[in-house]
């Protein structure tokens, strides 16, 4: 009787383990994220290699008003180079872009669930990003500012138009490294000093350095 019972506890315990699994080991994939800016020099792009962690929210059992899932994007902003001490920077956001290149926005268990039948090497543009930062001067985290693409035509004086985002599934590691190279003050100062200021209206200044880079080498 007494093995019987062990048994039938062993089942029990690896039944609700089963059925938490999903809520404990996230769901991951890699893609690769390349920006592509037309300039008077020619094309230039930026990319990056950024993971998800996807787990199934258990907040839901406490709140079912909450989202299905929870996101963990490890990885770095794309930076572009639009030479003469100029760079776009596409931020690292707490959705994901694989989801919604692919599927655009299919609702999120049933994009998991599409996403790991994705090959290896699969590309689709990401239609619905248009917003960037750059910095006015480099050097100074104060000059951050925020652009959408509508704003190239008079920023630039119509010598750069945003070409496109592509998404690529990959396996390759995740990048880390051309945020700090670019901005060589990044480990040092902050972001958005003002960004509490309610006079200050662009979107930039309620940035953090998270937006730039999420998650450890």
């Amino acid at each position: 009787m007494k093995y019987v019972l062990t048994i039938v506890m062993v089942m029990l315990v690896g039944g609700i383990v089963y059925a938490l699994k999903d809520y404990v080991v996230p769901t991951t994939w890699r893609y690769k994220i390349t920006v592509e800016i037309e300039t008077p020099e020619g094309l230039k792009s930026g990319s990056a290699v950024r993971e998800v962690r996807a787990r199934k929210n258990i907040a839901r059992f406490l709140n079912p008003d909450v989202n299905d899932v929870t996101y963990e994007v490890i990885g770095e902003a794309v930076v572009v180079d639009l030479g003469l001490g100029k760079a776009l920077f596409a931020l690292v956001g707490s959705n994901d872009e694989v989801q919604r290149a692919f599927f655009g926005g299919a609702s999120q268990i049933d994009g998991i669930a599409k996403i790991k039948g994705l090959e290896v090497g699969k590309k689709a543009e990401l239609v619905d990003i248009n917003t960037f930062v750059m910095f006015e001067d480099i050097s100074d985290p104060e000059t951050i500012k925020s652009l959408e693409t509508s704003d190239f035509v008079t920023v630039f004086n119509n010598r750069i138009k945003f070409n496109g985002v592509l998404v690529e599934i990959t396996n390759d590691r995740v990048t880390f490294g051309t945020v700090r190279e670019t901005l060589k003050w990044f480990d040092q100062k902050s972001i958005g000093l003002t960004f509490f200021d309610p006079q200050i209206k662009d979107p930039a200044r309620y940035l953090t350095k998270s937006s730039f880079i999420q998650g450890k080498q």
